[in-house]
């Protein structure tokens, strides 16, 4: 190659690496109140539960501080369109009524925050599942667990929502210095290869042949109100040593439409975070996963769910 053309190739090669350069570099305006605390609304309703609610002012990316209640906010709780509550200021940023929501019932909440527009939202509390649940033992399973097999009963009737379910026992915790024993719940990860689980938060384990599960577990209700005397059979991994019969159970609930939404988007975003609690790097492919909320002018979830619990 002639020197003259090693530089004529040379100098096209740059005019492209500057050219690319420039290409992907854009100018972005923001506005001068992007990083604005924005109100953040926090509501599960349950028919074993009072009508609440909690308001906080968001975080920037950036901080790690802590969440700041709204104490001076204008709370309406409506029923089935009807005025059944207004509460106005509170300390802590909790605002709750002293009745429980109904099944079947639209629950909505307009709130006012000095400052903000109108924050609005609203859902409708589920039926609960009727379970099926019978157990058989085994010696093939991981610490010989049981073989589990659970039916929902009525989910035809589950037309909106998602049925999820997990399986927990009552442990004991000890903390030291001072030393403190209290008790707690675990979950025990769910072995199965059934269809009939929504797969998105688990992983193939290659030496059960099975499939874990994290917790909770979503029922595809679109595929078994296809055939709904199905059969879900699973297992779970880890052994439990319940004290009671009453403290190793599982725990299955209707999530509304809104509900399921928010806690599969709110997992998948956890899954695909970019780095892991103690801000190892966790998944150096991670994008972005946003999570779902019903909330206008504001953020957070106003969602309802409707829970059963079966001993095992």
């Amino acid at each position: 190659m002639k020197k003259n053309d090693f530089k004529i190739i040379l100098g096209i090669v740059l005019t492209l690496i500057w050219g690319l350069s420039i290409s992907c570099v854009k100018d972005i305006t923001l506005p001068g109140d992007f990083m604005k605390p924005q109100p953040v609304v926090i509501g599960l309703l349950s028919p074993d539960s009072l009508i609440s609610l909690q308001l906080t002012y968001s975080l920037a990316p950036n901080d790690t501080g802590k969440y700041q209640p709204i104490k001076n906010a204008n709370v309406l709780f409506f029923e089935n369109d009807v005025l059944i509550g207004e509460l106005k200021n509170s300390q802590n940023g909790i605002y709750a009524l002293k009745r429980k929501p109904t099944t079947g019932k639209r629950y909505a909440i307009k709130i006012r925050v000095e400052g903000y527009s109108e924050i609005s939202a609203i859902d409708s509390v589920p039926v609960r599942p009727s379970l099926l649940l019978s157990k058989y033992p085994s010696t093939s399973n991981p610490n010989q667990n049981p073989d589990l097999e659970l039916s929902v009963l009525n989910i035809k009737s589950i037309y909106s929502g998602s049925v999820w379910f997990g399986i927990y026992a009552k442990d004991e915790y000890t903390l030291f210095f001072p030393t403190v024993t209290y008790a707690g719940f675990s979950q025990l990860n769910i072995l199965s290869n059934s269809l009939y689980l929504d797969r998105f938060n688990a992983f193939f384990d290659g030496l059960s042949g099975k499939y874990v599960f994290g917790d909770p577990v979503r029922i595809t209700t679109d595929l078994i109100t296809l055939n709904p005397n199905s059969m879900i059979k699973f297992t779970h991994l880890n052994k439990a040593q319940p004290k009671y019969r009453d403290t190793y159970f599982v725990y299955a609930f209707t999530a509304s439409a809104t509900y399921n939404k928010y806690l599969k988007s709110a997992i998948s975003s956890h899954q695909n975070r970019l780095l892991d609690n103690v801000g190892d790097l966790n998944n150096p492919f991670a994008q972005a996963t946003p999570v779902y909320s019903n909330i206008k002018n504001g953020l957070g979830i106003w969602a309802s769910c409707s829970g059963v619990k079966r001993p095992i």
